[in-house]
């Protein structure tokens, strides 16, 4: 088998490369704190960003801004879309439904103004019907509910006491 020096020295690179990586890791391993279960370092405080609002009254106040700015202009509302206007993931704003009951209202309410805004959308004139439907489909877990009707003529017959000389004779 023949080896060509330009793939020795691209594997070569690569396990420098590698033990570089694992050699910075194992260090940066021993600098940071470990983090405790409960999502906080040992020290006490908390990782990641401090919490943005720290009343559910805000979060609806900023979330019934985005509702008044972009209900007006026909254009449809979206849990990502106020995400967005908010400055967070979608993810994210809808962690803070953990955060406790009266988030997780706020939230729930903002779902439901959307879902309901999306179901009016379906009647008006000149609307997109299909990205509607959509949405609600796939954000809202509504589904297509189909009913079928099955129409038969059953007649129950006991046979319980009749003898089987009997039931010949009725089958001819």
């Amino acid at each position: 088998m023949i080896v060509s020096p330009w793939l020795v020295e691209q594997l070569l690179l690569m396990c420098i490369l590698y033990m570089y990586a694992l050699q910075v890791s194992t260090h940066l391993m021993w600098i940071s704190p470990e983090p405790m279960k409960n999502g906080s370092v040992e020290d006490g405080t908390k990782e990641g960003r401090p919490a943005r609002w720290t009343t559910p009254e805000a979060l609806w106040l900023e979330c019934k801004a985005y509702f008044d700015e972009y209900e007006g202009k026909g254009m449809p509302l979206t849990m990502e879309m106020l995400a967005y206007k908010l400055d967070m993931d979608r993810h994210v704003f809808l962690n803070y439904a953990k955060k406790g009951d009266e988030f997780c209202a706020v939230i729930k309410k903002a779902q439901d103004f959307i879902v309901a805004t999306a179901t009016q959308r379906l009647q008006e004139k000149g609307s997109n019907v299909v990205g509607s439907i959509f949405y609600l489909k796939n954000r809202a877990d509504f589904v297509d509910k189909r009913e079928l009707s099955l129409d038969a003529d059953v007649h129950l017959v006991s046979f319980g006491d009749v003898a089987d000389e009997e039931l010949d004779e009725a089958d001819d």
